[in-house]
């Protein structure tokens, strides 16, 4: 591990094929250094402290950072919804970003996929998102990127129903797997349409009911509010054309993302003794009955994975 800047440490360790950082405070770590404490406990006090207890947004009293960090050992570093980083790059392909577009990432978590497309496309990249903790993990890890992706990269807190954001602007409106958290779907369009380019691209891919409501989503706070807020496909595209959107499309792609959580959960898996170590067994437990959950409903076919595509 190594000193950061603003005094926070980098420490990195191997996770199978994945690799992740966390930052811990370095008071925290010299702090500890002649207690016989074991790995798991300094790991998670630091990650506790990380956590901003003075957030506003109700996402944060699920989305601690070490729930976070607890994501990202299977997702990979930097990325927050299902399929994690595997599943981003592949959407991505698909894109057709070209160097220099401005892209407004919608619900961008802790900023992976914005550092992903700022460094590997050439985009200009403004990411919001409505948790805080995101939001400030998102910022460390920005800060120790190489300078271009920094100056390609913006990370804002803010609600993207209400955000103030610059009209006609972007070229590319990119989200995934978030609208479906949003109950005012109508509003995050109408602020959507009014910010992009006329002939500007949307490109979001999102979780779809079969039918309103008809997942049993209740092992969780945000699998609540997914059941409270989550709209059919001809919801999700009713919304965007009321908005203004042209030439709407969608296309089901639910067995990749299958495929990506099945890969997810022989990851967890085959590193599960070391997952408990650093954290708890409950939560070992937790994520991967979320992950088998989630197959077993995409296979039955009450939710599907769709991505949507739209003109402005």
């Amino acid at each position: 591990c190594h000193f950061g800047p603003q005094g926070w440490i980098a420490s990195q360790s191997a996770n199978g094929c994945q690799r992740y950082i966390v930052l811990l405070p370095r008071q925290m770590v010299l702090g500890v250094t002649q207690t016989k404490i074991d790995t798991g406990t300094i790991l998670r006090r630091g990650l506790r402290r990380m956590t901003d207890k003075t957030s506003k947004s109700p996402l944060d009293d699920f989305y601690t950072v070490e729930f976070i960090i607890k994501k990202e050992r299977f997702y990979g570093q930097g990325y927050f919804s299902s399929g994690g980083e595997t599943a981003t790059k592949d959407l991505l392909l698909r894109a057709g970003l070209q160097p220099n577009e401005k892209v407004l990432d919608v619900c961008c978590g802790q900023g992976g996929p914005a550092m992903y497309m700022a460094r590997h496309y050439g985009v200009q990249v403004h990411a919001i998102d409505f948790s805080q903790n995101l939001i400030n993990l998102g910022k460390k890890r920005l800060a120790a990127c190489e300078p271009i992706v920094q100056q390609r990269v913006k990370l804002e807190f803010g609600d993207i129903t209400k955000v103030q954001l610059k009209p006609k602007y972007y070229d590319v409106l990119y989200s995934k797997d978030s609208i479906t958290m949003i109950e005012n779907k109508d509003k995050v369009y109408e602020n959507l349409m009014s910010a992009v380019r006329p002939g500007g691209r949307l490109f979001f891919s999102d979780w779809c009911f079969a039918a309103p409501n008809t997942a049993n989503l209740s092992n969780g706070p945000g699998y609540q509010i997914k059941a409270a807020h989550g709209a059919t496909v001809s919801d999700n595209v009713q919304c965007m054309e009321a908005a203004g959107f042209k030439n709407v499309k969608t296309e089901d792609i639910s067995k990749n993302m299958i495929n990506y959580l099945e890969f997810a959960l022989k990851q967890l898996v085959a590193t599960k003794q070391a997952f408990i170590q650093d954290f708890d067994s409950e939560s070992y437990q937790s994520i991967e009955d979320r992950i088998s959950g989630r197959i077993v409903r995409l296979k039955k076919g009450t939710t599907q994975w769709v991505l949507f595509t739209a003109t402005a």
